[in-house]
């Protein structure tokens, strides 16, 4: 499985490096458009790293037994 997803993954990358370069010639070579494509990748390559890897961490406890939608924090936990 984790095969396929690296070979998805790779495939994406290249489509995205050649649409790039088109869109790139397209602009006749503008240093503006390219360094734009170049922020833009960059901020989407964080927010989709912030949204895989980052995990808040608060005082929310979450309690056995109770739905996944129900959180408290640690101060009323520890009173139940």
């Amino acid at each position: 499985m984790l095969y396929r997803q690296l070979l998805f993954l790779l495939q994406i990358t290249i489509i995205c490096l050649v649409l790039g370069t088109r869109v790139y010639a397209l602009y006749d070579y503008s240093k503006r458009v390219l360094t734009c494509m170049i922020i833009i990748g960059f901020m989407l390559a964080a927010i989709s790293c912030m949204g895989a890897y980052g995990h808040f961490s608060g005082n929310a406890t979450i309690l056995p037994g109770v739905g996944c939608y129900e959180t408290y924090s640690a101060a009323v936990a520890s009173r139940q």
